[in-house]
């Protein structure tokens, strides 16, 4: 286990250890040995070369979903609890711009705390996915929503800033999710 997570709460700890965990069953999967996940220079699971992988975990789920590289060039999972009530303001801060907060109050349909998680999940399961190829660190802000898709299950989002060659701004895409039965939101992102 790296020294900044050994020097963490254990609530962090077991996180990270079955966020690995699932990791290496799934590098498992692909005949692939045991292999350490390390850290990357932006806090990226760093997966065997010839796979693509992500990680995501909560309080009480860990999961993480791999393919082979020449399958996708980035790929994104988070899973999100609906956002505390005490916390909301502050997330919104981090998350969401002005159009934003107005698409979000508009949307009857969830309730305000599932809907603020899920487009913060959201915006973080691209992050894991384009955060390589941009070969920096970028925030919320880099990423604005434009439509929410109940129906179909996807957000349509549009890049603020250029992030690299494959992602201009202007550039759309558009992120499933699915409202789980545990009241988190799974959203999930590959390009």
């Amino acid at each position: 286990m790296p020294a900044t997570i050994q020097r963490s709460v254990q609530k962090r700890k077991a996180e990270f250890f079955f966020g690995r965990l699932a990791a290496a069953l799934a590098i498992k999967e692909y005949g692939h040995a045991a292999v350490e996940v390390t850290i990357g220079a932006m806090r990226e699971p760093v997966f065997p070369p010839a796979l693509a992988g992500t990680i995501t975990h909560t309080g009480t789920v860990a999961a993480a979903v791999v393919l082979p590289a020449y399958c996708c060039q980035g790929l994104g999972i988070d899973i999100e609890q609906p956002i505390a009530p005490n916390s909301i303001d502050s997330v919104e801060q981090m998350v969401l711009g002005p159009s934003e907060r107005i698409l979000l109050a508009g949307l009857a349909q969830l309730p305000y705390p599932t809907a603020l998680a899920l487009v913060f999940s959201a915006k973080e399961s691209f992050y894991k996915a384009v955060a390589r190829a941009a070969g920096r660190i970028f925030d919320f802000s880099a990423l604005r929503l434009e439509t929410i898709d109940l129906s179909a299950q996807r957000l349509r989002f549009v890049t603020q800033e250029a992030l690299c060659a494959d992602w201009p701004i202007g550039s759309r895409c558009e992120i499933g999710f699915s409202l789980l039965a545990s009241g988190e939101v799974l959203t999930a992102f590959s390009w």
